[in-house]
């Protein structure tokens, strides 16, 4: 922490580079827990303003936080060292918005349907207060991208945000035959990767 803050005088660019620099060398909690406080009250801001219609926009503004902040730890290999970290952070908390929406509007449409709404909180542990929970959520975030693009797609809204077969064959523009087709296989080769 002291390090970011003797650089609190510099600008936003070098303060950034400096923490990519220290994370893609380091990996370590300290350095993650700086980026965490200096993106976290401005990242939340801009996920806040895109969940005006959510029913609780707070509850789900500091999920959503949460999830950009999972994504960041999970592909902190892939960082770059011309990566621009505020970028890289932004387009993950839009992506993570832009999915929770879907899912949100796919639900209520599963509701209207009569299809039976799941209730996914109910029994499950959260992530944010299960650290096994989290360890798991990580390990998938991280098989998912060995698979497919097509399989890994399908099994992220299928089993990770909870999307029925019906909902996600919608949202893909695919037949349901063939989403679940990529949801099976998916699941199969996921299973083959946690077994190596």
């Amino acid at each position: 922490m002291a390090e970011l803050k003797a650089l609190s005088r510099t600008p936003d660019e070098e303060i950034e580079k400096a923490l990519l620099i220290r994370y893609r060398q380091h990996h370590d909690d300290s350095v993650f827990r700086e980026i965490h406080d200096h993106f976290g009250p401005e990242l939340h801001n801009f996920i806040r303003g895109h969940l005006l219609s959510a029913f609780d926009a707070e509850s789900d503004t500091e999920e959503i936080l949460q999830e950009t902040f999972l994504d960041l730890y999970c592909y902190r290999d892939q960082l770059q060292p011309a990566t621009q970290l505020r970028a890289a952070l932004y387009s993950m908390a839009k992506n993570n918005v832009d999915d929770h929406l879907r899912k949100a509007q796919a639900q209520k449409r599963d509701h209207h349907k009569n299809e039976g709404s799941r209730d996914l909180d109910k029994g499950i542990p959260s992530p944010k207060t299960d650290p096994a929970a989290r360890d798991r959520l990580i390990l998938l975030r991280q098989l998912l991208q060995k698979l497919s693009p097509t399989e890994a797609e399908a099994v992220r809204l299928v089993d990770l945000e909870g999307h029925t077969i019906p909902s996600a064959a919608e949202l893909l523009g695919l037949p349901e035959s063939t989403v679940w087709s990529r949801v099976r296989s998916g699941r199969k080769h996921l299973k083959e990767l946690g077994d190596e």
